[in-house]
Parts: structure tokens; sequence; C-alpha cells
């Protein structure tokens, strides 16, 4: 554009110069060439200075929307993830309202149980007539109501506390040997009175970093669990070892290079794929019931799985349908030493 308005002045003044044949201004005549030269080449520099000008106020404009666009580009994604977040957190919130809606109607359904129980044996044990046998067993049968609705409330304390991240794994030099004796010492009378074979392996004493009351609950947990689900006659065996991981340098003491491994084996019913699918989950009923009449929450395994991977650990579950269940928890260690 600016070249043609140079063109332009050029032209008209060449032509002014042509048919009028003067400048408009007093000047020698002998010297009109220069006077003409000296005119156009003024005219063609003030124009390239306005080109100049202008074309610097518009690039300067065009930098400007440039980069208004590119702002409004990058603020478009940002909302444009901002909802697919928002949709996220909306389908997490729905699904949360969701469990915890499952939630009461299991706790109260598992509470409201034993505790009409409760207080229709109590109703019973008023009457004058029932002999010393019957008042006995009664008795027994309220104690067993009791403590399946105690387990029940401390293992809804234990996942409220991990849901609300209470609880801090601090891990201690003990002897992880002696925490699974305690424990094996513990059930040693439920087995016998449910005729289950009761073994542990294990060396005499076992030092490691990890956190005594965690490793006691997880203990706790799966040997429970063995026994809820074996019938008479059957063995649950409780083994303690040190292993050596997977492509790492041979163990050697003081060294991370081995972990602590800890497995519990029951000849019980097993486990269906549908079952290890949802073995760890909240809340969940397995198709295997408990053969003494004990009672299942649903969120022992669940409360397990998040005390090992608090203590950075792993678990699983290595079964066959009909053939018993082994789980495995391996820990891992920061030094040892072993007896």
């Amino acid at each position: 554009v600016w070249l043609c308005v140079s063109v332009v002045t050029f032209v008209v003044f060449y032509v002014y110069w042509s048919v009028v044949g003067a400048l408009p201004v007093l000047y020698d005549i002998r010297y009109k060439p220069i006077y003409s030269l000296i005119v156009m080449i003024g005219s063609l520099v003030v124009n390239f200075i306005i080109m100049a000008l202008l074309e610097g106020v518009r690039r300067k404009t065009h930098k400007k929307v440039h980069r208004q666009k590119a702002l409004l580009e990058q603020q478009t994604i940002e909302i444009e993830q901002v909802n697919e977040q928002l949709k996220e957190k909306n389908i997490e919130l729905e699904s949360l309202l969701q469990q915890n809606n499952d939630f009461m109607g299991m706790v109260v359904h598992d509470l409201k149980n034993p505790l009409a129980g409760i207080e229709g044996m109590a109703k019973i044990l008023e009457e004058p007539s029932l002999s010393e046998e019957e008042r006995s067993e009664f008795v027994t049968l309220i104690r067993n109501a009791s403590t399946q609705t105690l387990e029940l409330i401390k293992n809804l304390l234990e996942y409220n506390k991990l849901e609300q991240k209470t609880i801090v794994a601090r891990p201690l030099l003990c002897d992880i040997a002696a925490i699974t004796k305690t424990v094996v010492h513990s059930y040693s009378i439920a087995s016998k009175n449910k005729g289950i074979k009761l073994v542990l392996k294990s060396p005499a004493s076992l030092f490691v970093n990890i956190d005594p009351a965690l490793t006691l609950q997880v203990l706790d947990n799966l040997v429970s669990n063995a026994l809820k689900f074996s019938i008479s006659g059957r063995c649950v065996a409780v083994s303690v070892s040190v292993k050596k991981q997977q492509n790492v340098a041979p163990l050697c003491p003081d060294s991370n290079d081995s972990i602590c491994c800890i497995e519990v084996q029951d000849e019980g019913p097993g486990l269906t794929e549908e079952d290890k699918n949802k073995l760890f989950g909240k809340f969940t009923r397995l198709s295997a019931q408990p053969t003494g009449g004990e009672h299942s929450t649903g969120l022992g395994l669940s409360i397990v799985k998040t005390l090992v991977t608090l203590m950075n650990g792993h678990i699983w579950c290595e079964s066959e349908y009909g053939q018993g269940a082994t789980f495995i928890v391996e820990l891992p260690l920061t030094s040892l030493c072993i007896d």
C-alpha cells in the first residue's frame, strides 16, 4: 500500500513538474533537476517514515491480538480440563455417596440382628422356669452376639481412622517372630475348640524395622480369617521367613535387599475367580461362609490391605477353589538380625 502511495506521489510530482514546468518554491533555474530530485526523495522518505510508523503500530496490534488469542485458547483448554476434573469429582462423589448409603445399610443390618438377638435372649432369661443349663446356653449366645457386635464396631472404628488418614506407620526395631508367636498363641484355644490344628514355622527371633502394632493387627486378621473359614480336622499354618528380592545383590545383614515374608495358609474352601477380584474391597462378602457360625463384616481384608500398604508392603492371595488359600505378606527390611 505504501509503495503504491510513494509511486503515486512520484508520478504526481513528475506530472506537475512536466506540465507546470516550475516548482512551487523559489529556486535557481539552473538547479531545477537537483531541486526536483531532492523534493522527490524527500517525499518518498516522508512516505516511508509514515509507512514505518504505521507498520510498527500494526505489528504491535497484531502481536497483542495474537497473544490475546493464544491466552484465550489456553484459558479454553484450562476450562475444559477443569470441567473434566469436575466431572470426575462428581462421579467420585456419587460413588462415595453410594458407598456411604451401602455402608449405612450394612451397619444398620449387621448391628440390628445381634442387638435384637441379645434383647430377645435377655427377655427369655427373665423367665423363672428356665433351668440352669438353658440359662447357661442363652448366656453363651448373648456373649457370642456381643462379641460379634463388638467386632463390627472395632472394624468400623478402624475403617474410619484409615479413611481419615489418622493412622501413620511408625517403624521400630522389634522381633516379628515374637509378634507372630503371640498372635498364634492367642488363637490356640479357639483353634482347639474348632478342632483345627494351628502350627507355626518361624525362626527363634527375627528383628526388623516394622510397625509392631500394625503388624500385630494384620496377623490377627489373617489368622482369625483362616480359622473362621476352616472346618474341623483341617490345619492352619503360619510361617515367617526372610527372602531375597529379585534382581538385587546377595543378602547381607544391615541391608535393604531382603524382605520379610509372612504366610498364612488354610485348608478351607478356597476362592473363586469372582472372590479373587473383590477380595480386598470394602464391604465385600465372599461366597465362602464362616464354618462355625462366626460373623464377617466385609472390612477385615480391606483394613489389612491398607495397613500393609502403609508399611510399604505387599499382600496377595494364592488360591484354587476347593483347595484352600494362602495369604502372603511381604514387608521391606532396613536391617535384620536372625537367630
